[in-house]
């Protein structure tokens, strides 16, 4: 699903209170208005006239689908077969977020920096500001497959694919549980998250696959440098070591020998930065909060922070902002026929727990260590979807 090309640009010429202008969308953008919400999302359209609409979710949460990373138009191009593609944007990029909310957010990334003990103070402060309802940035299956269902309806297309990498596992799980159910005629997930599975338990095993790429303690003495209004700390060795999950396979040793010799300060606090999502001196992108919110409501909330500065620290405490009841979730593979790739390497979606978990109508394993990869998903489409 890769591709050269310039995504298409375009509005909706009803588009509803200029939504698809603000944050400006980088994809062909539609707007819909449901229950009284407005929402945005791209319907690409097949060359050759048709109703059959594959769903592709690129995962998440916290990922602007229409930002012009995925390059849209390629995606619906590359697919073998003629079909729509329709992508739904995350509710965080077009939702508000309060003064209050986004001073607890950096308190929190401050605390954090400084200790476990502390990144437990500012968790109460971020729930107690911003509002982590379960809805509000990012979905529920609820408001995914309402959504899903009203965008099929206005556009007269029949969703009869997904394709999803990473947590559009989740959302295919969504469609099966939300009301209305929607059920796709076959699936496609690339890497994808353990649904199922209770976030101390992929901790725990993705602890387990970061360890065995970690030679020893990390020990790493702090360093300023100009491009970085924060000093690289012992926190952001840590948090880089964590980011290897999706870098190529080829970059990982790089990274593991600049922690362990406290060279390249400046490669360490720009992966620290991708993990957090921090942007300016302490913020932190409201991105942050749909993978906060979402992720709770799937997997639930993860144990007390440890105290310490390592591994299972950082792990925890970027999942720590916790206040929505997890659902009953899971895919069921005899209502769509469910094709999955993933790799025994992967430290992000531990395979082990994906196997534990989800029952595959078929499975393609793949060599390539870096989570981002989407190597496969060809094999996966002969499987199930032709």
């Amino acid at each position: 699903m890769d591709s050269n090309e310039e995504p298409a640009v375009e509005v909706h010429p009803d588009t509803l209170n200029d939504l698809c202008l603000d944050p400006p969308a980088r994809e062909v953008c539609q707007a819909i208005s449901v229950d009284g919400r407005e929402w945005r999302y791209s319907l690409i359209r097949s060359r050759q006239a048709t109703s059959k609409t594959v769903i592709y979710d690129p995962g998440g949460p916290g990922v602007s689908a229409l930002s012009g990373s995925f390059q849209l138009a390629g995606t619906q191009q590359s697919l073998p077969e003629s079909y729509n593609l329709l992508v739904l944007e995350e509710p965080w990029v077009a939702s508000e977020v309060t003064d209050q909310c986004s001073s607890a957010m950096a308190e929190y990334y401050r605390n954090l920096r400084n200790g476990s003990a502390q990144a437990e103070v500012g968790v109460d402060g971020v729930l107690e500001s911003c509002e982590l309802s379960g809805s509000h940035y990012g979905f529920t299956a609820d408001t995914y497959t309402t959504l899903v269902a009203n965008i099929a309806s206005e556009e007269q297309i029949e969703v009869t694919g997904f394709i999803g990498h990473s947590f559009g596992a989740a959302r295919l799980a969504y469609l099966q549980t939300g009301l209305p159910t929607v059920h796709p005629e076959w699936a496609v997930l690339t890497r994808p998250f353990p649904v199922g599975a209770g976030i101390d338990e992929v901790i725990d095993a993705r602890l387990g696959l970061l360890q065995d790429l970690q030679a020893g303690e990390i020990h790493w003495e702090d360093q300023s440098i100009s491009s970085r209004s924060l000093p690289v700390t012992q926190f952001d060795a840590v948090s880089a070591i964590i980011s290897t999950g999706y870098v190529e396979s080829a970059e990982v040793n790089e990274i593991l020998d600049a922690v362990q010799n406290d060279s390249d300060p400046e490669l360490i606090g720009k992966l620290s930065d991708q993990l957090w999502m921090r942007y300016g001196v302490d913020s932190l992108s409201p991105g942050m909060l749909a993978y906060w919110e979402e992720l709770c409501g799937v997997a639930g909330a993860n144990s007390p922070i440890d105290d310490g500065r390592g591994l299972r620290q950082i792990l925890q405490s970027n999942a720590a902002p916790c206040e929505s009841e997890r659902i009953n979730l899971t895919i069921d593979t005899s209502i769509t026929p469910t094709c999955m790739t993933g790799s025994s390497a992967d430290s992000v979606t531990p395979i082990s727990l994906v196997h534990e978990y989800v029952d595959a109508t078929y499975f393609v394993e793949v060599e390539e260590q870096s989570h981002s990869d989407i190597g496969g998903w060809e094999e996966c489409w002969e499987h199930v979807a032709t």
